[in-house]
């Protein structure tokens, strides 16, 4: 709990000297940690965390610890955080985690890949308009 109020916390500042120090955290054994770690990434723009939060973002475990490395591959304008929030927006095992993630990718996918609000109708439109369109698609900058 504390690591994750600390890491928390450095991002809120803006300290990105510590950023390598983060991108360890990633690696915690404990979720609330990487899932703070990976908020705090997103918010310092922390591009050199990318490979580090795509690692995080393809864990088996920890949903919530996912949800915020898929969330912070978006807000540094990566388009690898499509996929894993496809993936929580669907097979997420808590609701509030397949609602976080269909809600971030309603923010980040233009009105035609058709996020529905409701993550339980189904993502099929939306998998499939990511299918065409991953290759060209790009995220508008953070």
């Amino acid at each position: 709990m504390v690591r994750a109020r600390a890491a928390r916390a450095l991002g809120e500042e803006g300290r990105r000297e510590v950023i390598p120090s983060l991108i360890h955290l990633l690696e915690d054994p404990d979720d609330g940690v990487r899932e703070a770690t990976a908020g705090a990434l997103g918010a310092l723009h922390a591009t050199e965390a990318t490979a580090a939060l795509q690692a995080a973002a393809a864990r088996p475990d920890g949903e919530w610890a996912r949800l915020a490395a898929g969330s912070a591959l978006l807000d540094l304008g990566s388009t690898a955080g499509v996929e894993p929030l496809l993936n929580l927006a669907t097979e997420g095992e808590a609701k509030k985690v397949r609602e976080g993630a269909a809600r971030r990718l309603r923010a980040a996918l233009p009105p035609e890949a058709e996020v529905p609000v409701d993550p339980s109708t189904g993502l099929q439109a939306t998998a499939g308009w990511w299918a065409q369109n991953a290759a060209s698609f790009t995220l508008a900058s953070p």
